[in-house]
């Protein structure tokens, strides 16, 4: 089998199971044979038998629903390739506009304190202190999570994109940062109603519940995250989370009546409300 007739078959097979069957092969055939995008598009090498057999492997998980991120084990988000994989939520490109506008708002801080629960893969974070790292800045960084599994990935991530140049804390919320103050505090938190569960896709369902649905119609971790994060704010702080589209006009008045002001709303990149901010002013 050639990289053209692979395509194909791949197309074939996972166009009854994918809504994208042949970005879905080529990202498999170029985690199997380490060529680019490009060259898988425009090569016509052949497959080794132990390629095809890799390759068919993959797309019978891809068949079964899933995700091609958990099956080539790494999710590529602001830059980087992230390390993923059963027990932790796959980045979404929709959360790199909370990274854009923490990064905006981090830059105008010397050596900022950053903290990011609710850390997954812990993409966020490291994507934040990476880029102002790039900038020739730094930043004090904390990552949290409430799953072991979870903080197992960011540690991994840490070693291979920052050098491990951030403390990963074992944590429900803010349950073990109490008398601790940040600059900024992250979040992508569980926010599905668990009622919808029936509505996700087949690769969405294969990650953690945990990190996907939260009680009170979704609700729950973002109350918590909004009521108890302005506490752990320096003066001029900003707490920023993601939540869902339904979801951005409760938090803000949340954080409202928690006492943050400049309360604002970001759209996604399909120009959904996606993303709520809110500073602790002096």
């Amino acid at each position: 089998m050639n990289l053209p007739e692979a395509r194909k078959s791949g197309f074939q097979i996972l166009r009854s199971y994918s809504d994208t069957p042949a970005l879905d092969t080529r990202i498999i055939l170029g985690w199997i044979t380490g060529l680019s995008q490009g060259e898988i598009l425009t090569s016509e090498a052949s497959l080794t038998p132990a390629q095809v057999m890799r390759f068919m492997n993959a797309l019978q998980k891809r068949c079964n629903g899933r995700s091609v991120a958990y099956i080539i084990g790494k999710k590529e988000f602001y830059g980087h390739d992230f390390a993923v994989g059963p027990g932790v939520l796959v980045p979404r490109p929709d959360t790199e506009i909370l990274v854009e506008a923490a990064l905006e708002f981090l830059r105008g801080i010397d050596c900022p304190s950053v903290l990011d629960i609710c850390t997954g893969s812990g993409c966020i974070g490291i994507s934040l202190k990476s880029a102002l790292a790039s900038e020739g800045k730094s930043c004090a960084l904390t990552l949290s999570d409430i799953s072991p599994q979870a903080l197992r990935f960011a540690r991994r991530n840490c070693r291979q994109i920052i050098g491990n140049d951030a403390k990963c804390v074992k944590s429900d919320l803010f349950g073990a940062f109490e008398g601790c103050r940040f600059n900024l505090i992250t979040a992508n938190p569980p926010y599905i109603d668990p009622r919808e569960k029936s509505m996700l896709a087949p690769e969405v369902l294969c990650e953690p519940p945990l990190a996907l649905f939260a009680g009170d119609f979704g609700m729950e971790v973002l109350a918590r995250i909004a009521g108890d994060g302005p506490g752990l704010l320096e003066n001029g702080g900003l707490l920023l989370v993601e939540c869902g589209c339904t979801q951005a006009s409760d938090v803000k008045s949340l954080m409202e009546k928690a006492g943050l002001g400049r309360c604002f709303v970001l759209e996604d990149l399909g120009g959904r409300p996606r993303c709520v901010g809110g500073y602790r002013d002096a």
